[in-house]
């Protein structure tokens, strides 16, 4: 696409407003399954993403607040300390959505020890180098 193509394209916005009683649903069923709203909807997304790729392998960033570190008065300190981590979600064996669920949730304890972790040393531990962008892919 060229540039003009990109910056004259229109965009719509489009918005879902849940009702209450589907909200307490949500909120009832994480609490059922021990799992954060959060891990829900990227189980969702993960499971979109492997329809629409049509894949059974997918890699997609997901935010955390950083807040997390043990730093001394971490607490009473102003400013971002965001950080965006890699999510694998696979499904080789045709799991059903409660075994993806639960590797979620799996996923995102143990990555915890890697939340301020920056993303020239993610790429390190997953073995990429140079400076083709592998994290993303289409």
């Amino acid at each position: 696409m060229k540039q003009e193509e990109i910056t004259s394209k229109k965009y719509e916005k489009y918005s879902y407003d849940i009702s209450q009683e589907f909200s307490n649903q949500i909120d009832a069923f994480t609490k059922k399954e021990k799992m954060t709203a959060a891990e829900l909807m990227y189980s969702a997304w993960g499971i979109l993403l492997m329809e629409y790729t049509n894949s059974t392998d997918v890699v997609f960033g997901t935010t955390v607040s950083g807040r997390n570190a043990k730093i001394k008065g971490i607490e009473d300190a102003v400013g971002l300390f965001i950080n965006t981590l890699p999510l694998r979600m696979e499904n080789h064996e045709n799991k059903n959505v409660l075994q993806l669920l639960e590797d979620v949730k799996k996923s995102v304890r143990e990555r915890e020890l890697y939340e301020t972790s920056p993303l020239v040393d993610i790429k390190t531990y997953v073995g990429i180098s140079g400076k083709k962008n592998y994290l993303i892919h289409w």
